[in-house]
């Protein structure tokens, strides 16, 4: 090899280091509007279910192994409050099993949040679902869960598919 192919050699990664090292230092950012919010790996990421004058609603669930299982699992629901600057002013958890129904979905309607759960009974082959309104200055029901439909399935082995969703306007469901 030539002194000449030697040096071009030198130069190209000399600048090829620079270019790369000061292209790699510049992609590393960090954006932060807020606290950073830890999730853990047993929990869902949050999902926006509403908002209104005082803040923003969000909702999430962890998951429990129940009775050192691996096959069974509970999912214990919760309801996240934050404000406009994104303090967080509570967080409820609502254990999977209310009066013996699971939870089911945490919904905005009519400006108003409301908790739907339902309960499977196998042997008697029925399928009910039930709903509560939750308080928005703590997160907690309001009443009882109220039973608002009742399905008997085909057998024992059937199982229903329930779909919750607000309207578009969400004025119903």
């Amino acid at each position: 090899l030539t002194q000449t192919a030697i040096m071009k050699f030198i130069t190209t990664f000399c600048f090829s280091f620079l270019f790369f090292y000061i292209h790699s230092f510049c992609q590393n950012f960090s954006v932060q509007s807020s606290e950073e919010m830890k999730i853990s790996r047993n929990s869902s990421a949050p999902q926006l279910i509403g908002s209104d004058e005082t803040g923003l609603y969000f909702t999430t669930f962890r998951v429990k192994r129940k009775y050192m299982s691996t096959d069974y699992f509970d999912r214990i629901y919760s309801i996240v409050k934050y404000d406009y600057k994104y303090k967080q002013l509570y967080n409820y958890e609502y254990e999977s099993n209310l009066k013996g129904s699971e939870v089911y979905t945490i919904q905005q309607i009519k400006g108003n949040l409301y908790l739907f759960s339902y309960l499977y009974d196998r042997k008697g082959e029925r399928y009910s679902v039930f709903s509560s309104n939750i308080n928005k200055e703590n997160g907690k029901l309001s009443g009882e869960l109220k039973e608002i439909g009742d399905f008997s399935l085909a057998g024992k082995d059937s199982y229903p598919l329930l779909s919750i969703y607000p309207g578009a306007d969400s004025s119903d469901i």
